[in-house]
């Protein structure tokens, strides 16, 4: 299934899909957000503001870099999360200062992604 890139929220525009996330182990506790996919992070992070609205499992710390090369300590958190009707395994986020959810290559690497930057569309699917 094609999906089309979000210009609304994002210039230029970013392959986006919503996505459903929650607490690792209480299905009641979840959220749908937007989630931007970005190839280039490491790790997939959501905003600090889930980790108190669904009592997030604390997973450890862990010191990144973000796209100004400075090194930060950053807290990790297991979350559920399905995506493209499928669920995975509890998986480590990062909490950071953003509005949306960001799925990194730790997420994507579960899925096939095309991107047709041009056609402004993308593909997801599940191996």
């Amino acid at each position: 299934m094609s999906h089309v890139y979000n210009s609304e929220e994002f210039d230029p525009p970013a392959p986006c899909l919503e996505v459903v996330v929650g607490h690792p182990t209480d299905a009641v506790r979840t959220r749908r957000m937007v989630a931007q996919f970005d190839t280039g992070a490491d790790i997939s992070a959501i905003p600090e503001s889930l980790v108190t609205e669904l009592d997030l499992v604390f997973a450890g710390d862990l010191l990144v870099l973000g796209y100004d090369s400075v090194p930060a300590r950053v807290p990790m958190y297991y979350l559920g999360v399905e995506l493209a009707d499928v669920r995975l395994s509890p998986v480590k986020f990062i909490a950071a200062d953003r509005s949306n959810v960001l799925i990194g290559r730790d997420v994507l690497q579960h899925f096939v992604l095309t991107l047709d930057g041009k056609a402004a569309t993308f593909e997801l699917k599940d191996p």
